[in-house]
């Protein structure tokens, strides 16, 4: 099943889950990184990289929201 990707590639969003974090994640509430984009044969998981240019993979796409302007 392929689906539309929600967000475009090369864009900021936040990492701002929809549930408490209850488990060590690679990425700090609120922190702004860039989507790479979906993982093609990994439905539902998705590439970003952080400003240290750390890349983080296998996220949920819907744990992420489009960065507001005052957040970039």
């Amino acid at each position: 099943m392929t689906r539309k990707a929600r967000f475009k590639h090369l864009e900021c969003v936040v990492f701002s889950p929809p549930f408490k974090v209850t488990k060590k994640s690679p990425i700090a509430l609120n922190e702004v990184v860039l989507f790479l984009g979906d993982i093609p044969n990994v439905p539902g998981h998705c590439a970003v990289v952080k400003y240290n240019g750390e890349v983080v993979w296998l996220v949920h796409p819907q744990d992420f929201r489009k960065a507001k302007e005052d957040e970039l």
